[in-house]
């Protein structure tokens, strides 16, 4: 008896002792919401545990005490606000971190007691809160006032073209680069003029050689410099011939024979004056014809050496200077030619000229690259023969509107480009040039056609191509559909990316115009996938903007529902930054609603809340939770109707959202939850929720409550209805208060709907009060006039009792 008093309190204690370690709460569920500048977290519970919140630079860690979470809650998804989130479990209960990308500025916790849920609000960092933390800690909503400052630049308001797509076809050109083959600098002919001891070429190079070698006729100077080589016996004057001859061969653009006679000159004369000229021109050789990177490198090697010959010293400086400038040294070519330690004179100090305004011209410095053009041209004309200055010269002059002068040059660089690279584009620019100085397309149209038949495979025969379009579906002179088709074609075989991406976007345009709205949006979102980085992300963008609405409505109006919606959320961003309203999408859900489509419509009015601003969030709630409620999804409205509870307790529209919530437990069975809210009594009262709460009273059993809001004033004219006046009858009845559920039993038994129940119930409040004949009169009409069999039973069970002889 001792041992089992003893193990019956060792039990007793252990008991005691455990329960405190047992968890009082369950975390059920977690959810997000988005919104510029905040995060809002909810978190379901059974109950409302207590909490320690804390914030940690990028981290939030919640400690919900005494508390467990369900085996099927999970962490939120990362993404570029909340980049970790992780649940433990700890001595005390379970720990919720939150790591951000950014320390947040501040975080609270809302609680819901009617739910058991709390709302963590988060007011989210950014770059700018980052950076500036006490200014921040000052202004609470820092980065959501930086958000709204972005979010105004609207596509739209942006692009110049958007009033008047027009002047599109009109007015953009993409950039054109002419870039000629670069030509680089030698001091002037022979080189071995720098040789030791000093001679003048009279006494070593044939006349008719320094005759051809002035006229720049290279090719004739060989010949004559090669005859004399084959006759010459002197030793000292071939050295000085040989290296004259290689020199000719760069200079005519030889390159296999140069190549291996430079490098026998180098080997056979090493460490002399010679091999160091011919290495100059093997690098000058190298940087023509082979890369001029490599020869950006081999020339510094040569720096120390060169730079002790004052006549080749400037001429060096400015080879090193073009070789920079191809090699992408913009600014190292400009140090290079700043250099004040040297003279520069005659054709040297021209040449530097040229190549600081080309230096001026590759660092986007174009108006002081054309002051310096000009000043030079003022001086010499050394620019006409040099293919790529020209070309920069001429860019300068057509981006700065002086489309005459332009038109002059780029005919000038027409003609030094015959046969050679770029020459499809220079006759390009010039036709575009004399159509900018007001020549009427009729005269640049043949001018364009010209370009593409002299240059088939060119990038210049499309661009000419496509100007060409341009102007004859300005002028008229072509349809929207051929116009349409012929970009359509340029979108595909455009060599260059650029004119492909133009291309593409003038066919959405010659759509949008026709009046094609939804093929003009489906080519713009296809620009947009194709050429994300592309330089008319903006006009494509403002062309969805005012385009897209008006093929949603229209789809809308062809009933083609799901097409819309799907049109809808491939153009989200558009949404999200504000650029386009949700006025289209409301009608969206509005029209799967008026079909009956309760799940789809809901699948919209969760997009709108995605994708709205704040100041239109309140709005989409209530026909949100209508469609939830309406396609079965009471647990997502149950969600949903927190969160609007949380976060507009003061809303006109909160009866609403109760009364939603209220009849969801109902549908889920949850009535024990559904009593939990209403036994608080802060509830809005009306007369629908009246109904419905005393309808879940009703179901329990708890008839006092239900008879206690049946007869609220707020019923009052309500209570004649057939459904309510049973449900107080019934209440009544089961208080024992006979004689008022009678009179309403006696109202219903004249009725259609619980006239079985209140005739059956009429019959057991007489026989309670002793009125038999009464009682049996009430169960024999009811066996008379009901067709249902079981009511039919029931009232003859009663009459049978009723008339059984009495127990004496």
């Amino acid at each position: 008896m001792i041992s089992v008093r003893k193990t019956s309190l060792f039990v007793l204690f252990f008991l005691l002792w455990a329960v405190p370690a047992l968890a009082t709460s369950i975390l059920q569920k977690i959810s997000r919401t988005d919104e510029q500048g905040r995060l809002h977290i909810f978190l379901r519970l059974n109950a409302i545990p207590k909490y320690r919140l804390t914030t940690t630079g990028k981290r939030i860690e919640l400690l919900l005490l005494d508390t467990i979470a369900a085996k099927n809650v999970q962490p939120l998804s990362e993404d570029d606000r909340l980049i970790k989130m992780l649940i433990r479990r700890q001595e005390k209960g379970t720990a919720l971190s939150f790591y951000f990308r950014y320390p947040p500025q501040n975080a609270k916790i809302n609680t819901l007691e009617d739910s058991s849920s709390l709302m963590l609000d988060i007011l989210l960092g950014s770059p700018l809160t980052t950076r500036y933390r006490n200014l921040a800690a000052r202004i609470p909503g820092l980065t959501m006032v930086m958000s709204r400052t972005t979010d105004y630049t609207n596509p739209l308001n942006l692009s110049q073209y958007a009033t008047d797509w027009r002047l599109f076809f009109e007015e953009y050109e993409s950039p054109v680069t002419i870039s000629p083959d670069p030509d680089y600098t030698l001091p002037s002919f022979p080189l071995a003029r720098f040789l030791l001891p000093a001679m003048s070429p009279e006494h070593w190079l044939p006349a008719e050689a320094g005759t051809y070698a002035a006229e720049r006729k290279w090719d004739q100077a060989v010949g004559v410099v090669r005859e004399a080589l084959d006759q010459l016996t002197d030793s000292a004057i071939r050295e000085r011939l040989l290296l004259t001859y290689a020199e000719l061969l760069v200079r005519s653009n030889d390159y296999t024979e140069p190549h291996q006679l430079l490098q026998q000159i180098m080997y056979t004369w090493p460490d002399t004056q010679t091999a160091l000229l011919a290495r100059y021109l093997f690098v000058y050789l190298q940087a023509r014809q082979e890369d001029p990177h490599l020869a950006w490198f081999e020339l510094k090697k040569l720096e120390e050496k060169l730079l002790e010959e004052p006549g080749l010293r400037p001429f060096f400086i400015i080879f090193q200077a073009e070789l920079a400038l191809v090699t992408g040294r913009a600014d190292q070519a400009g140090k290079i030619l700043a250099r004040d330690d040297m003279a520069f004179t005659g054709e040297a100090e021209l040449l530097r000229l040229l190549r600081q305004a080309d230096t001026r011209y590759l660092l986007g410095k174009k108006i002081s690259a054309l002051v310096s053009y000009l000043q030079l041209l003022d001086r010499s004309e050394l620019i006409a023969t040099k293919p790529l200055s020209l070309a920069q010269f001429c860019d300068t002059l057509y981006a700065h509107y002086r489309y005459r002068d332009a038109a002059r040059w780029y005919r000038q660089l027409t003609a030094l480009l015959s046969d050679k690279k770029g020459q499809d584009l220079a006759m390009f620019r010039l036709a575009m040039s004399r159509l900018h100085s007001g020549e009427p397309p009729r005269r640049i149209l043949p001018a364009l056609q010209e370009i593409r038949e002299a240059f088939p495979n060119a990038e210049g025969k499309y661009r000419a191509w496509l100007k060409q379009t341009d102007l004859e579906y300005l002028n008229h002179r072509k349809d929207s559909a051929l116009a349409a088709q012929t970009y359509g074609i340029l979108a595909k075989e455009a060599p260059v990316k650029k004119l492909r991406e133009e291309a593409l976007f003038k066919e959405a345009l010659v759509h949008a115009l026709a009046g094609d709205n939804e093929k003009a949006v489906e080519l713009a979102m296809q620009k947009l996938r194709e050429f994300r980085s592309g330089d008319l992300n903006l006009e494509a963008r403002a062309l969805l903007i005012q385009r897209i609405p008006l093929v949603i409505d229209d789809l809308l109006k062809r009933g083609e529902y799901i097409k819309a919606l799907v049109r809808a959320r491939e153009n989200r961003e558009l949404f999200t930054r504000g650029w386009l309203g949700t006025e289209i999408l409301f009608k969206l859900g509005r029209a799967y609603k008026e079909l009956g489509i309760f799940e789809r419509a809901a699948r919209v009015y969760l997009y709108i809340l995605d994708v709205s601003p704040e100041s239109r969030r309140e709005e989409v709630y209530l026909p949100l939770l209508q469609s939830l409620y309406a396609s079965g999804r009471y647990d997502l409205l149950e969600d949903y109707a927190d969160q609007y509870i949380l976060r507009y307790p003061e809303s006109p529209k909160l009866e609403e959202v109760f009364l939603l919530r209220l009849k969801a437990l109902r549908q889920r069975d949850k009535l024990e939850k559904a009593t939990e809210i209403l036994d608080r009594n802060n509830w809005p009262r009306s007369s629908r929720t009246l109904r419905t709460a005393a309808s879940i009273y009703f179901d329990l059993k708890r008839w006092n409550k239900v008879v206690e809001l049946l007869e609220d004033p707020l019923l009052e004219k309500d209570r004649q209805e057939p459904e309510l006046m049973y449900q107080l009858a019934e209440s009544l009845y089961q208080l024992d208060r006979f004689d008022q559920a009678r009179e309403m039993f006696t109202i219903l038994a004249e009725g259609d709907r619980h006239r079985e129940q209140a005739l059956f119930r009429l019959a057991q409040i007489y026989e309670r009060n002793g009125h038999r004949d009464k009682a049996l009169n009430e169960y024999r009409r009811l066996a008379e006039e009901t067709k249902d069999p079981l009511w039919r039973k029931a009232a003859r069970e009663g009459m049978d009792l009723l008339q059984m002889p009495a127990i004496k």
